[in-house]
């Protein structure tokens, strides 16, 4: 699994996942994705965009975004594309595996994931994080169901 953050003008490093998570594992996730962020962006109030996971919603993460001042939105339950990073995950995919391209190991993978994140179109990430508002209307429209984005 990969862990990573993007905004209008922000990339984060990414983390990358190689067991199972507990809620602690995904706070230690997001302290160092929203440390990263506030450091390149003094002042700069972020939110955390995620999903119901049962990581995301123990009673031991909320406590720790409400102790860090970390402000959050918990996405309906039957809209998990409401996020634009999942859309941002299909770029890096298309990337890495354009010209048919396989990896025989996690190790090489990864090389490539990390080669070809800071390349990726910084314009078109604008789109897919200005993009959420329309994402957030259309799920409003049918009542918190399934939107195709």
């Amino acid at each position: 699994m990969i862990f990573a953050g993007i905004s209008l003008d922000f990339l984060s490093n990414i983390q990358f996942v190689d067991t199972k998570w507990k809620a602690e594992d995904y706070q230690k996730a997001i302290k160092i994705l929203f440390d990263e962020a506030r450091t390149k962006f003094p002042g700069v109030k972020f939110q955390l965009y995620q999903d119901n996971a049962p990581i995301h919603v123990a009673r031991s993460t909320i406590k720790f975004l409400k102790e860090n001042e970390i402000d959050y939105v918990n996405a309906p339950s039957k809209s998990p594309d409401l996020n634009p990073i999942e859309n941002w995950w299909t770029e890096i995919s298309r990337a890495v595996y354009r010209d048919a391209l396989s990896y025989n190991d996690r190790e090489t993978l990864r090389e490539a994931i990390l080669r070809e994140w800071p390349k990726l179109d910084a314009e078109k990430r604008k789109t897919v994080v200005m993009s959420e508002p329309n994402r957030l209307i259309k799920v409003l429209k049918v009542n918190g169901e399934w939107i195709k984005y």
